[in-house]
């Protein structure tokens, strides 16, 4: 790479920066629109950070008139630059935009990001190939990239981790692994994992109660 090649790159990253900068409001007051001026010559440039935090903002109207075909065109131009994150936020826009909605093409996008080690995305298309959503079910697939996000520390995906210990879905049964899975969620600050501890602890109560005492050997 040529210096002047070099400059031009530094120069790119450093307009990402900026627009990231105000985008989440670090070290500035938060403003979308210079957010959008930064990202938009980077974007253009072929940067695939700047075009996905691009097609975030035209997609939610931030910093911009809200325009989804914008920020899907400005999403899939990140995919090709094999953005991560570009994967993942398509793959959430073909799944919770109604005029867009196709489960296969969410499912293809979070697989592609799973793929590039975007942490959500091995979330999400675990939770869909468990499911079959978007396409066939395949439930060691489902589990395995669950067990990936979670042990990329993804809470949602610790809680799914312990849901699945608990009703041996994929895996063997297992209370213990079960616990260890919730407690981790639990400590990340997922409420949903702290009721399910107590469940399990109340569960537990309730089978020792119930058992028949031993009466000697009579």
């Amino acid at each position: 790479m040529s210096i002047d090649s070099k400059a031009f790159m530094d120069s790119l990253n450093a307009l990402c920066l900026r627009g990231q900068a105000y985008y989440w409001g670090e070290g500035v007051k938060k403003d979308y629109q210079r957010a959008m001026e930064a990202f938009e010559p980077a974007a253009a440039a072929g940067i695939g950070r700047a075009q996905r935090y691009l097609g975030v903002c035209y997609r939610f109207g931030h910093g911009t008139k809200k325009n989804v075909a914008a920020g899907k065109r400005w999403l899939e131009r990140a995919v090709e630059n094999k953005d991560e994150s570009g994967a993942f936020e398509l793959g959430c826009l073909y799944l919770f935009e109604k005029s867009y909605r196709n489960a296969k093409k969410a499912r293809a996008c979070f697989k592609q990001g799973a793929e590039w080690g975007h942490v959500c995305a091995m979330y999400n298309y675990g939770e869909m190939a468990l499911e079959g959503d978007g396409g066939d079910q395949d439930v060691d697939e489902g589990v395995e990239w669950i067990r990936k996000a979670a042990q990329k520390g993804d809470r949602q995906a610790k809680l799914a981790l312990g849901a699945l210990y608990e009703d041996g879905i994929g895996m063997k049964q297992s209370n213990r692994n079960a616990r260890v899975w919730y407690k981790k969620a639990a400590d990340d600050g997922c409420k949903q994992a702290v009721k399910a501890l107590r469940a399990m602890e109340i569960e537990e109560k309730v089978v020792r109660v119930g058992r028949p005492r031993k009466t000697g050997r009579g």
